[in-house]
């Protein structure tokens, strides 16, 4: 069965999509022996029995997890662009075969443009966030796991410049972004005095020279690797709004790196984005996002 989507975790952890609409976890080990030759380092790979996420079999095209006491929570994107749907499951740590769970579904009103092209979850499963091919993010509310609700989705880049990266930095309350176009950003989650949740851009970040691809955030401190298609990487910090280092693709880039001991800009500090109007304000139509939880 082939592996559509994949998401990593803490310690060698992998979250993989598959194209029967199902999605495991797994874990990489490394055994160290001795023989005649010397040492050896085996890697194993073990992992979990697959829970279905889309009973249909649609593969599943983008995977997000959180990891709860209970066990992972998935959050997926299957089927084709018009009929996008979210699953998510939960499971006991104790046992994958006392399975219960219940189904239901909710309608997102996303734009005609709006296929997913990136899927990221918190570790507590409050925040579901969703980028759009057409520059937009939506974050979806999971706090009520009964009654998830879709936010009105932001525009994050240009019109058109489709979300290609999200991730969120260590304390899961800075969520970066990296689009099409290069452009790296980093936004957070405030909630209004009136209680409402709503989406801020707090730093930018020296631009990549293509599509930005991934980020590795580190598990100590607001710093985080982006990287894009050329095979360029950058090291950023998101407390000083600072891109620390950049290292070019290829050998004559990696070479002159090396030299030059990486670059070191001053990134951008910027201010809230402005409230909800014209620029969050898309045509509507209602895109089936069926929801899976239960205990598997």
């Amino acid at each position: 069965m082939p592996i559509t989507a994949v998401t990593s975790f803490q310690q060698g952890g992998l979250a993989l999509g598959l194209g029967d609409g199902r999605a495991l976890i797994g874990r990489f080990t490394f055994v160290l022996s001795h023989d005649k030759a010397g040492r050896k380092i085996e890697p194993k790979f073990k992992a979990d029995p697959p829970v279905t996420l889309d009973p249909s079999g649609r593969p599943v095209t983008r995977l997000a997890r959180a990891m709860l006491e209970t066990g992972p929570m998935f959050a997926a994107a299957t089927g084709p662009p018009r009929d996008h749907a979210g699953s998510r499951s939960r499971r006991k740590k104790a046992s994958w075969a006392t399975a219960s769970s219940r189904r239901s579904a909710v309608r997102f009103p996303w734009a005609r443009t709006g296929e997913i092209s990136a899927l990221v979850m918190d570790n507590r499963a409050e925040d579901l966030f969703a980028g759009l091919k057409d520059g937009r993010v939506v974050r979806v509310d999971l706090r009520d796991a009964d009654y998830p609700k879709p936010a009105v989705p932001v525009a994050c880049a240009k019109s058109g410049t489709a979300i290609t990266a999200l991730d969120l930095l260590n304390g899961d309350r800075t969520l970066v972004i990296g689009d099409a176009a290069g452009e790296v950003s980093a936004w957070q989650v405030l909630r209004s005095e009136e209680g409402s949740y709503y989406m801020v851009r707090c730093h930018e970040f020296d631009k990549h020279d293509a599509a930005v691809t991934a980020f590795s955030p580190s598990l100590r401190n607001k710093g985080f690797i982006s990287t894009d298609a050329r095979g360029s990487i950058h090291l950023n910090y998101a407390t000083t709004s600072a891109t620390l280092a950049e290292i070019p693709a290829g050998e004559a880039g990696r070479r002159r790196a090396d030299a030059e001991g990486g670059r070191h800009r001053p990134g951008r500090r910027v201010g809230q984005t402005p409230p909800l109007g014209r620029q969050q304000q898309a045509p509507r139509v209602e895109h089936q996002v069926a929801l899976r939880q239960g205990l598997v």
